[in-house]
């Protein structure tokens, strides 16, 4: 009797306690503003500055496609004509990102963007191909302990001959948050390439305590910066230090007040 109350005890934890493990909750932006995001290249301009874009996943919670619509100057201009949106490929640790549209009035540059990963939502190194450029731009990135520690930027020419553009330095607060950003600038000119000529940082501040919806999308440029952190940054200001003239100056700070939805997920319209 005492066995078969033991099994009768035993059999619900084994269906329902040991089944499978918890598994933590996936929280994804499904559309979101410029307005709240920080661009990691300040001259990476977004077509006609979309007011919000929309995601689309797939059953990874891996981004496929990213779109926004821009309004037309001239009629008639039917609305499933006026997306632009980019498109993500995955193939193996490789992902590629092409810029299409459907706009009858814009035409994005023929570009592609190559990731190769190092692991989960980390970057190896990125490649950037313009139509309208001679050569290409590569990015190496390095990680200590798990994390990104920096990232060099590099203009590649046709003749095969590379230049040095910039390093950018990554700081985390203990919480796991991006606290700055420091880049340094290299001379353009052949007899001083390794010259810092600039040291721009960027502060992040103001985090709160809410889950971050914006890791996965780590492969575009801004949405980068905010795919880094555990939590939602609400601050932000550059200062710029300028070698030659040896002054500091600093941008206006940018805030931001954000909302949340029933599940205490930070809201990103605007």
């Amino acid at each position: 009797m005492t066995r078969k109350l033991f099994l009768i005890c035993i059999i619900p934890y084994l269906l329902f306690g040991c089944s499978k493990e918890d598994v933590a909750p996936v929280f994804l932006v499904e559309e979101y503003s410029p307005y709240f995001t920080v661009n990691m290249y300040e001259d990476a301009a977004i077509g006609n500055h979309p007011k919000v874009f929309t995601l689309k996943y797939d059953a990874r919670h891996k981004p496929l496609k990213r779109h926004w619509i821009v309004g037309c100057t001239f009629p008639p201009c039917p609305p499933a004509e006026r997306y632009m949106f980019d498109t993500v490929l995955y193939q193996n640790n490789t992902i590629r990102i092409l810029p299409r549209s459907s706009h009858p009035e814009v035409e994005v540059i023929e570009s592609e963007t190559l990731l190769k990963l190092a692991g989960a939502n980390q970057i190896e190194y990125r490649v950037l191909k313009l139509s309208t450029r001679n050569g290409h731009d590569s990015v190496r990135y390095h990680y200590s302990n798990a994390r990104l520690d920096s990232l060099s930027t590099y203009r590649v020419f046709v003749s095969g001959n590379s230049r040095k553009e910039n390093t950018k330095y990554f700081r985390f607060d203990a919480a796991g948050n991006l606290a700055e950003v420091e880049t340094r600038e290299y001379s353009k000119d052949s007899y001083t390439p390794k010259e810092i000529i600039q040291v721009k940082t960027e502060m992040f501040g103001g985090y709160d305590t809410a889950p971050n919806p914006f890791q996965a999308l780590f492969m575009f440029d801004d949405s980068f910066y905010r795919s880094l952190s555990k939590n939602n940054f609400t601050t932000y200001q550059v200062k710029i230090f300028e070698t030659y003239s040896n002054t500091t100056t600093y941008g206006n700070k940018r805030s931001w007040q954000l909302t949340y939805d029933t599940r205490g997920v930070p809201v990103f319209i605007w």
